[in-house]
């Protein structure tokens, strides 16, 4: 009987190993992963290592950070949920858990997890932004009037963003497949690298889209864009190809750059790049000033406030002056992006920084005597408990588009 038990024991310890080595093996694949930003292809793999212990608070938070990051603000809930309730937290798992309440409509619960994040990092200045929103959430969620958002017919089941006015129709970036001999993935989010469509029509109606300029475009992520009123000059945003071969940071990171085109000879041909491209840190999304003057940028350069930052450069004869970070009234700890300069001056932004509804919310400040006004949360229609960003005007300056995870991604906006 007693070899019997010690046998029983022996094959319970060795399962028990086995399974052991299983987790750690999944684990370590999973952060490999996740080390280069494959956060979608990571969650399956710390998946089975949690199976297999569940115990390991460390994959709970990586698996809160793959949801966040692929903008599945359900089981981001969830995931950080469990590892706060584990009482081995960071400090800012707080925080990703009170923004992932608040993108579920969870306003009250938010709440609490901010003051606990406020206990913890008191100098973080989003916790009271986010709070004050709170307390004021009926005041932003009460549709303001001010602009009517219908869907555009082209939206598809894949991403679709970025959409800007040209010529008889508008250009777009969407992760639709482009039906190459070899069709890539994105490893951040599951979905098709992506690139710049063009659709013919106007306001909500247009013609099927079809891939514009194939010959500007890359293997990887292409947009988005803006153009020059000329309609002869673009900026866009892509991932670091150069002779077509990628170029990664020190981390091994493909990063963002913005790359200038001209119209010449009747086709679209690189012109430039802009002097702060660098293969350590993104620059992206461009938007020039009415005048060609002006233009603005995000990046997570050296030196900003923290995540993505808003930046301004001053044309110089004919290249462009040392960047300008926009200042702490507009950028925050959190990310700042999709810059939009109207012709009235206006800037537009999205941020997850400010006082808003949850997730990205659009933004408006106004330069006045070389300072920038107090931002502006647009408030519903045009912003959701949902991700909202790029907001971009037509010539009309009373219509344009914009871009919304609260469903498919493009609508058109109106005052």
């Amino acid at each position: 009987m007693k070899k019997r038990i010690l046998f029983t024991i022996i094959v319970i310890l060795g399962l028990s190993i086995g399974w052991n080595i299983q987790a750690q093996s999944s684990l370590k694949k999973a952060n490999k992963l996740f080390e280069s930003m494959a956060y979608e292809k990571a969650i399956p793999k710390y998946m089975s290592a949690y199976k297999k212990d569940s115990t390991n608070n460390e994959l709970v938070i990586k698996l809160a950070d793959c949801y966040r990051l692929t903008k599945n603000n359900a089981e981001a809930e969830k995931w950080y949920g469990k590892a706060i309730k584990n009482g081995k937290a960071k400090s800012i798992n707080y925080l990703y858990y009170a923004q992932a309440l608040m993108s579920n409509g969870k306003y009250a619960e938010a709440r609490k997890w901010l003051e606990e994040y406020k206990v913890a990092e008191p100098t973080d200045t989003r916790t009271e932004r986010l709070i004050k929103a709170i307390d004021n959430i009926n005041g932003y969620a009460e549709d303001s009037q001010n602009f009517k958002v219908e869907m555009v017919n082209i939206n598809s089941q894949f991403t679709d963003f970025g959409a800007v006015e040209f010529k008889d129709g508008i250009i777009f970036v969407s992760a639709r497949d482009r039906n190459q001999a070899i069709s890539r993935t994105h490893s951040w989010t599951g979905e098709k690298f992506l690139a710049l469509y063009k659709a013919s029509g106007k306001g909500v109606t247009f013609s099927t889209p079809q891939l514009f300029e194939k010959s500007i475009q890359t293997i990887l992520n292409d947009g988005p864009l803006c153009v020059a009123k000329s309609g002869d000059e673009m900026y866009i945003t892509t991932n670091n190809i150069e002779e077509g071969k990628t170029r990664r940071s020190n981390n091994g990171i493909v990063k963002l750059k913005v790359y200038k085109y001209k119209f010449i000879e009747n086709e679209w041909a690189f012109a430039d790049t802009i002097p702060p491209n660098n293969d350590q840190y993104n620059v992206a999304h461009a938007s020039l000033s009415e005048d060609g003057s002006k233009l603005f940028f995000s990046s997570d350069m050296p030196g900003g406030f923290g995540g993505m930052d808003i930046y301004v450069m001053d044309k110089k004869a004919n290249s462009w002056d040392t960047p300008v970070n926009l200042g702490p009234q507009i950028n925050t700890a959190g990310n700042e992006i999709f810059p939009f300069i109207k012709s009235d001056g206006t800037l537009y932004f999205s941020s997850n920084g400010h006082e808003g509804l949850g997730g990205l919310d659009i933004y408006s400040t106004q330069n006045k005597n070389g300072a920038w006004s107090d931002v502006k949360n647009l408030m519903a229609p045009m912003n959701s408990k949902e991700d909202d960003f790029s907001l971009v005007f037509n010539k009309d300056g009373q219509s344009g588009y914009m871009s919304s995870n609260r469903s498919s991604s493009i609508y058109t906006k109106t005052t």
